[in-house]
């Protein structure tokens, strides 16, 4: 596959993906008399906005001094969506009652319950790393002690 073949394989992901959401969302909801022109126009608008979110986000949170690859830094952070996730499709696969708000709710949820614990569990390690006699963490405070 050519270089150029990967380039054009994104765009029609990209393309698809925003039609999709463009017909299901701003045509049904937003602007039920839009014209093929302007749902494209919009869904070319989306895709930017993506994209320069996606950027902004990976500088934002991209640490060059790291010595993880960035790879393993999303990686990281793609696992705080995971329990939602799975929460959302057991719930809907087994659960006639289950709605997509209850499964948007579960994700979001999840979300905010995983980075809760992460602070939690960061305080928690400085207290035991302060009562036992360590500075930078569990694992320190337990080898010093012994």
């Amino acid at each position: 596959m050519k270089v150029e073949d990967k380039k054009l394989f994104t765009v029609k992901d990209c393309n698809e993906l925003t039609n999709k959401q463009v017909r299901e969302l701003y045509k049904k909801y937003i602007n039920p008399k839009a014209n093929d022109r302007k749902l494209i126009s919009v869904g070319w608008m989306w895709i930017v906005i993506f994209i320069g979110l996606a950027g902004f986000i990976t500088i934002y949170t991209m640490d060059p001094n790291s010595k993880d690859s960035f790879f393993l830094h999303v990686a990281k952070h793609q696992g705080n969506l995971i329990a939602g996730v799975v929460v959302a499709f057991f719930l809907g696969m087994c659960w006639k009652r289950a709605t997509a708000a209850g499964g948007v709710a579960a994700i979001i949820f999840a979300m905010l319950n995983e980075s809760w614990n992460i602070s939690v569990m960061k305080e928690f390690e400085k207290k035991v790393a302060l009562v036992i006699g360590g500075t930078s963490g569990i694992g320190n405070a337990t080898a010093n002690a012994l």
